[in-house]
């Protein structure tokens, strides 16, 4: 049987302009070539809409992880904020500042001191 073109094809079931109709043709192998492909459009159209919805999913989840985080970097930045204005006025004190300075000092000595004993201990 010669190729025929989809519109060739279809002509039988669905009326045709031209009077003249091809008796090769079997509609009932046409309907079920038109099923077949229902049932392939209707199987694409269900994949696409899962993976839409998948997608639409990651992008909630993705959208409450960037709001929780700005809510998280929000309450830095004030910390960070009242961290910076306690330094100020710090050092804008001699006398707070002396003993900042010493605290630190003691602190560094320390730790140089913790080194020491635990490079010792390895010898």
């Amino acid at each position: 049987m010669a190729s025929l073109s989809a519109r060739d094809r279809r002509n039988p079931l669905f009326g045709s302009s031209s009077a003249q109709v091809d008796t090769r043709i079997d509609p009932e192998s046409l309907e079920r070539d038109n099923d077949r492909d229902i049932d392939s459009l209707a199987e694409k159209t269900s994949f696409l809409r899962q993976v839409t919805g998948n997608i639409n999913a990651e992008v909630d989840s993705q959208n409450r992880v960037l709001d929780n985080m700005g809510s998280s970097i929000g309450g830095v930045q004030i910390g960070l904020g009242a961290a910076v204005t306690r330094f100020k006025r710090v050092f804008d004190d001699p006398k707070k500042k002396r003993n900042l300075m010493l605290v630190l000092g003691v602190t560094l000595g320390l730790f140089i001191v913790y080194l020491l004993a635990q490079r010792a201990r390895r010898q």
